[in-house]
Parts: C-alpha cells; structure tokens; sequence
C-alpha cells in the first residue's frame, strides 16, 4: 500500500510539473525549438518512469547489490557536477576546451573529495557537491541574466548588497535550467540504481589517526595551492576585464570564480617604493583659490545614460531637459568601468581619483580593502570646513557604504529611514522623493555643504511596473516589443524632469552652488534589442568596448565662474579633480590626475585613450599608467595624512 501511495504521489507531481513546462514551452518561454522539446519531454518521461520502477521493484534493485567502487563513484559524481554546472547557464558550453574542462573537473574532484573526508557518508558528501554545483549554477544563470556576468568573488562579498533588490527581477524558467535540473536527476538515479559505498568505516585507532593525518595533509595541500600557487598564471585563465562574462563561457565558472578570488589581494605594482611616488607628487603644488566657497551638490545617477551612444533607434524625447541645459560649467561624456552594475565602483573611482583599470578584474574596493588611509575629496572639503554629508535613499549597509564613508570623512549618512515622503515611479525611491530631500539638506545646513547623492529611481528591474500616472516613452515599431526598454528609457525621462526642477531650485537660490550630475553606468536591458541597434562600424575592438561604458556628466553653478561652456569626455577618475580645480580647490594629487589627463584623457578597466585619440587595451604597455599605478597604490594604502 504504501508503495502504491508513493507510486501516485510521483505520477502526480511528475504530470504536475509536465504541464508547467509544456506551459513555457508554449508561451515561447522555454525549448522554442518544438525538437528540443520533445527530447527533454521523453528525458523527463524515463526519468519520471525509472523513479516508479525503483519505488515499486526497489528490493530486486538491492539485492542485485550494483555497487561502484569509491575512487570511480567520486570522479563520475565530479564529471556529472561539472557538466551539469554548465549547463545550467552556459550556452557555449560545448566550446569550453578540454584543458579548461579538467582544470573545472578537477576543482570540483576536490571539493567532492573533500566533503567525502569530513562527511564520511557518500551519500550525504555526494548529494552536497550535486546540490552545491546545481546551486551556483542557477545562480550564475540568473545572476548572467540580469547583471551580464555570472558572479566573481567580489560579488560574493557584496551578496548582502545584492539580496536587497533581488524582488526587484522577473525571474523566467529557462531551456537551459530545464537541461540542468533534468541532468540532476538522472545522477539522483544512478544514486539510487547504483550506490556507492555508503561509509568509510575505519576501526583501529591506527588506522584512525593515519586518517586523520591524511585528511589534515589533504586541506593543507589544497589551502597551500590556493595561498601560494598564481593559478591564473599556471592556467594562463586572466580574466578578460571588460567582458568577463567572456571568459566565465570560454573557461568555465569554477576556475573563473577562482582566479577572480586570488585577484582579490592587492600586491604593490612593480617597482613600486613610497620615495618614488614622494617625488613625483613633490612637482606638483597644492593650495586654494577660491574666490567664493560655494555648497557643491553632487549627484551619482543610477543607471542613468543615454543608449543612444551604442546605436541609432527612434523615439520619444527622453533626455531633451539635460540636453538643452546651456548655462552649464562643464559636460560631456564620462567613461566609467562597470556597466548594468557595480555602483560602488563609479562612486569610488569619483571619489578618490583611482582607477578600476589598476585592480584587478571581479573587485569592489568598498568590500574589499581596508580605505581608512585612502586619499578621497571628502577630506578636502572637510578641511576647509564644509559640512560634509553623504545620502542614499535605500538602505545603508548596501555595499559596505556606512564604513567607508565614515573613513572617507562624511559627518553624517542620510539614507531611506530618514526620509518622511518618498514616492515612487518604479520599485523604489523616485529622483523627485530624492532631490526632495537634497534640498531639504541644503536649506538645513549649517556651513558650506558638500553633500554625495547616490540615486536609486533607475535601478535594475525593468520588467517591473511603473506607477500609472507615468506616461510611457513610445519607441519606433520594431522595438515596441521590449517592455524593459520602454520602462527604462521612461525613467530616464522622469529622472530628467526631476533634475531640471532641481537645477531651477538652486538657480533661484542667493548663496553660490554648484551642482556636478553623472550616470553610474549604463543598464542591463534585452540583449536582442541591444544587439540589433548596435553599430560598431569603424571602431576597433577597445573602441566598440568602451560604447558600453559611457554616460553623460554636467556640471552647472549658479553662479559666474571664470570657467563656462566646456565640453569635454573624460574618464570618471578625473572627473572629482576637475571640479576641485572648478571651484579653486589644488591637492598635489588632483593636479597629478589632471596632468594625466592631458596625456591619457581615458582610461578605464576597459582599456584607454592617449591624447592621440589612439584606443589601447590596459596590456599595452605604457610609462605614464605604470607611474599612476604606483601613485594610485600610494594614495590608497601607504598616505601619511591625518584624517579627519
């Protein structure tokens, strides 16, 4: 009796779960290929079909006692896992090369040999590596969906960050998650039509210490090939910086993942010597000219660019309001070096002058590094007196935010729980509810203010509503199909009216300010339309890069500066150097930036740009970026400056 009730409960959760996929198959979501369909469909019926034989004939199954040995069980579990793994998120899986299979192969063997050693039960140490494996599969295929790249180490460290807007996507079911899932049972199968030894039964009190020694020898040797062998050397696996979902597909997840942990460690640029940098900043004067000590509002916009730089496509006006602004300081273009994500990256680099192009690739420096000694503009301002003030209208422990900036010198962090009116146009706090409370700051002030504003209105999730009174951006007939697209573009427009009433706020206000706004990076949207209005024509491999890095900066005061009407690109590195020196503000390290700008007016993880115009990837050797490495290491890690 009890067979047959186990017997209908798996008929009825197998028919269950059919008529769900059939369901996406028809909806166009999964297996749009009819053929591939039907494949799955008769892998999903035999293995629906063998777990009823084994529930109703599981005793003849036990008694023919089909056992593998541990060695062969432990390296089939590990194939099985490694494939699986990429099956789940890979579609170039077939690509990976042999030699890259066995390096992924062998880092799972010795996690699954591993988990053997401690667990001692096969079962259990099995059944752990498979579900582990299928795990970080799913992961990174949702992870590839809405990011762009599977997750590096540093997204790990930023796990926290990234769980606080993880409702804000539309997860789909996918061909892909369907193939991996159904590789998953039929390993659960061979389970249970051939187990393994279930235990390492060891009675001697010898032959427990020899195990013991063994299993201590075995983590040693592990810990010491990851501490003290440079495994991306050994496997010649770098990392690609400006697509590392690239290399993620060529080499495979495993060994991707492991690299980007090794890279994590920041080691001195060759070199490199605390007297050199000394001498070179030595040339460069530092002092204040400011003939007015304006309040400086700066706003980091989320997600906020024009896509038009990647391709031509029709539409309604989204940016026409920052576009038309004339009585600006300074605008262009800024070169940034994450893109659909990674905020923290573009704040840092804003904020202390250094780029991503000189740590390594899969870093968040705000996770990763200790930046008490770091060099950053906040100090500056604090310096002169300004009341320094960093705001965000989401939560605070969002990327290690609270203990950087309180070592960047910020007096106080103002973030959602302190906002008494937010509203919203998507899923969380709209620009308008933003700069609401930027003035709100200002007009409470009670010295010269220096406030960091970081939006949140653009963020991912565009397949999430946005409020009915928002009238949608129309886009030419051909597009009209991409709701993300329509949804992105439509709070761009909201963003822009947003900061146009913020601009005639501060334009009507009698002490001097000046207001500095840039894009963080550009967004993850349908990868179909991004392809098919992308034109790369002309451009070289750096240059058709970079197209994905750009968003627009402006910087406008209310006042008269000597300086108005510059248009100029530029790297987001720069960009805090250039307002300094705006507003009359000279450290030696600013002036070495801007310098270098002359030089090398761009640079970025995805290569640089001489004064030449000539595009270069970061492998191309240069005397100017091997000197700012080192200075840049200087200023981060090794300054001799009291902080405030």
């Amino acid at each position: 009796m009890d067979k047959n009730k186990h017997r209908y409960l798996v008929i009825i959760i197998g028919c269950v779960i059919y008529l769900l996929l059939l369901q996406n198959h028809i909806a166009g979501i999964i297996f749009t290929d009819t053929g591939h369909f039907v494949e799955a469909s008769f892998l999903y019926v035999l293995a629906v079909s063998l777990v009823l034989y084994r529930i109703m004939h599981g005793d003849q199954i036990k008694a023919a006692k089909l056992e593998m040995n541990l060695p062969l069980y432990t390296c089939v579990t590990s194939f099985s896992a490694t494939v699986m793994e990429e099956l789940l998120w890979n579609d170039k899986v077939y690509e990976i090369s042999l030699k890259f299979f066995l390096i992924n192969f062998l880092i799972i063997l010795m996690l699954t040999i591993a988990l053997v050693l401690v667990f001692r039960n096969t079962i259990l140490a099995y059944g752990s590596v498979m579900g582990v494996c299928w795990l970080y599969g799913v992961i990174n295929h949702y992870v590839l969906e809405f990011k762009g790249c599977p997750p590096l180490y540093g997204d790990v460290m930023a796990a926290k960050t990234a769980l606080t807007v993880v409702g804000s996507y539309h997860y789909m079911l996918s061909g892909s998650i369907v193939s991996g899932t159904l590789f998953l049972f039929f390993y659960l199968l061979l389970l249970l039509y051939c187990p393994p030894q279930r235990t390492i039964s060891i009675k001697s009190y010898r032959g427990k210490a020899a195990y013991m020694i063994g299993v201590a020898s075995f983590f040693s040797l592990m810990g010491f090939s990851f501490w003290c062998i440079d495994i991306e050397t050994l496997c010649q696996a770098t990392i690609d910086g400006w697509m590392p979902q690239n290399t993620f597909q060529e080499n495979g997840a495993p060994i991707t993942f492991l690299v980007s942990a090794q890279n994590i460690r920041m080691t001195k640029p060759q070199n490199y010597s605390e007297k050199r940098v000394e001498q070179i900043l030595s040339s460069y004067q530092e002092g204040i000219h400011m003939d007015t000590k304006p309040s400086v509002i700066v706003i980091m916009n989320e997600s906020f660019a024009d896509i038009g730089v990647l391709g031509d496509f029709q539409s309604d006006e989204y940016m026409a309001g920052f576009n038309a602004i004339d009585s600006y300081v300074m605008r262009g273009n800024t070169y940034v070096s994450v893109w659909g994500g990674g905020t923290c990256n573009s704040e840092f680099e804003f904020l202390t002058g250094s780029t991503m192009a000189n740590i390594k690739s899969g870093i968040y420096p705000y996770q990763s590094y200790d930046l008490s000694k770091a060099y950053n503009i906040t100090d500056s301002f604090k310096a002169l007196g300004y009341e320094t003030v960093a705001f965000h209208p989401y939560l605070a422990e969002n990327w290690n935010r609270a203990t950087v900036y309180n070592h960047f010198g910020f007096d106080e962090f103002v973030t959602l729980q302190d906002m008494e009116h937010v509203t919203n146009v998507s899923w969380c706090a709209s620009d308008q509810s933003d700069y609401e409370k930027v003035i709100e700051i200002y007009e409470n002030r009670t010295a010269p203010l220096f406030l960091f504003n970081v939006t949140m209105q653009n963020h991912g999730g565009y397949t999430v509503g946005l409020s009915t009174h928002v009238s949608r951006v129309s886009i030419e007939e051909q597009y009209a199909k991409y709701s993300d697209v329509i949804n992105y573009l439509t709070l761009i427009r909201e963003s822009d009216k947003s900061f146009l009433n913020l601009i005639d706020y501060f334009s009507r206000q009698p002490d001097p300010v000046i207001v500095c706004m840039f894009g963080d990076h550009q967004p993850i949207l349908d990868n179909e339309f991004m392809e098919s209005m992308r034109d790369d024509t002309g451009k070289g491999i750096v240059e058709a890069t970079e197209q994905q890095y750009i968003t627009p900066y402006i910087i406008w005061s209310n006042y008269e500066m000597e300086t108005k009407s510059v248009q100029q690109d530029m790297s987001l590195n720069y960009l805090g150097a250039n307002l300094m020196n705006l507003i009359g503000i000279h450290t030696a390290y600013s002036e070495y930036l801007l310098d270098l700008q002359q030089n090398i007016p761009i640079i970025n993880l995805a290569g640089y740009k001489t004064d030449t115009g000539v595009w270069n990837n970061l492998l191309q050797d240069n005397d100017l970026l091997d000197a700012y490495r080192c200075v840049q290491y200087y200023e981060l890690f090794d300054q001799k400056i009291e902080k405030y």
